[in-house]
């Protein structure tokens, strides 16, 4: 009978010294690495030196020039493109990565003002004299609301967002509405950020410019149901802006930048296992110290 318990106990011991080894936080399979899991999306317009780094898909350029077409070349790589005017601006035949943007018989002391995006809002986006719009027919620039959260910096936003298929603001050139409530004045900055651990609603701050001169920043929290659908928010089709920046798994982001961390998803079946291996390990001391006394 000893030399059974004895046994039984070791197997115990064995049992909870694999589930530590297995269960411990540092040795829990996380995927890709935190740094590889962040992911940007931008578009915009900003201006550059004739020559200078673009590092963008460049949708149009403006140019200090009267031409019907221009010839615009990617340096290092020094392939050129032909860019056709229409209206103020030359666009290229497709939207054409760049690292850095010369355009052809022109100073280096030019200025070129540049209409850019990121890779995954190609397609999405068209440009204004002095916005981008996100396309009709494109269904929207939407932004996932799911548990790796996000945080959005839109300026001089124009247009209508939605929370799933709730209308929940509006922009203006002189207003601000917010479901039920309007404010007015000149809307230059959207700053919109999800992290679920912290809230189950969207963050928000508006900044309104005044006519006379002065500033209203309004906050406040937008509630999202766990059951919304589609759980997304929505910049809708005719959304105007200049610039856009997310910042796609924020709460990573958060904790590599910010050193905030919110409770990792399997927090507690890590705490759980690793109670269970204390617990047989016990045990099984226990067996083997009543074992070997009975022999």
């Amino acid at each position: 009978m000893g030399k059974k318990l004895t046994a039984f106990g070791v197997a115990l011991i064995l049992i909870g010294a694999v589930l530590f080894v297995y269960f411990r936080p540092g040795n829990v399979d996380g995927g890709p690495s935190d740094s590889e899991k962040i992911h940007f999306s931008w578009a915009g317009i900003r201006t550059v030196q004739n020559g200078g780094p673009v590092y963008a898909y460049v949708l149009a350029i403006r140019v200090p020039v009267n031409q019907s077409s221009i010839t615009v070349v990617d340096n290092p790589s020094g392939s050129g493109y032909v860019f056709i005017r229409r209206g103020e601006l030359y666009y290229p035949k497709r939207p054409i990565f760049f690292e850095n943007l010369s355009v052809e018989n022109l100073s280096q002391q030019e200025n070129v003002t540049v209409y850019y995006s990121s890779e995954d809002y190609l397609g999405l986006l068209g440009v204004g004299d002095n916005h981008l719009t996100v396309l009709s027919g494109s269904g929207g620039l939407h932004i996932p609301c799911d548990s790796s959260g996000f945080r959005a910096n839109v300026t001089e936003p124009r247009g209508v967002v939605y929370i799933g298929n709730e209308r929940v603001m509006e922009f203006s050139n002189s207003s601000l509405r917010i479901g039920n409530e309007t404010a007015f004045g000149k809307p230059t900055q959207l700053l919109l950020s999800y992290v679920p651990c912290l809230s189950k609603g969207l963050g928000y701050s508006v900044t309104l410019v005044l006519p006379n001169g002065g500033v209203n920043v309004y906050t406040g929290v937008l509630k999202i149901s766990c059951e919304m659908n589609p759980s997304r928010v929505t910049f809708a089709p005719g959304f105007n802006f200049t610039n856009v920046l997310v910042i796609h798994n924020y709460t990573t982001y958060m904790e590599l930048k910010l050193g905030f961390s919110c409770p990792h998803p399997v927090t507690s079946s890590i705490v759980n296992s690793l109670y269970l291996w204390l617990v047989l390990i016990i045990l099984g001391a226990v067996l083997v110290i009543v074992g070997l006394i009975k022999r």
